[in-house]
């Protein structure tokens, strides 16, 4: 029993920690740029955003790392953010985005 119970949370675990966006966002480029210390992967869209942080933090670093997080999505999209959707965590920030004047998604 117990091993049939590993074998269901291990690769769901797997899953958990890679780092791509939330399943199901289709998005149209990717930066990968640091921020306050942090490694980040920024997906994005022109109307949203989700980035996911790379490194590990201690728990005393969570909402520097989550508000770096914002930050990463600021510089990536080169855009304003309009709201930060409250399902976000320290690893995954989700935010929807507005941009003036957005940068090319060519490529």
């Amino acid at each position: 029993m117990r091993a049939a119970i590993l074998s269901l949370i291990v690769p769901l675990l797997a899953v958990a920690a890679c780092d791509t966006p939330r399943f199901g966002f289709q998005y149209d480029q990717v930066d990968q740029l640091s921020v306050a210390g942090n490694d980040y992967k920024v997906y994005y869209t022109k109307t949203e955003a989700q980035a996911v942080r790379l490194n590990r933090v201690g728990i005393k670093s969570l909402q520097t790392a989550a508000d770096a997080g914002v930050l990463a999505i600021k510089l990536a999209t080169q855009c304003d953010i309009k709201r930060v959707d409250p399902k976000s965590d320290p690893v995954l920030i989700i935010a929807r985005i507005n941009c003036a004047d957005p940068k090319e998604t060519s490529g």
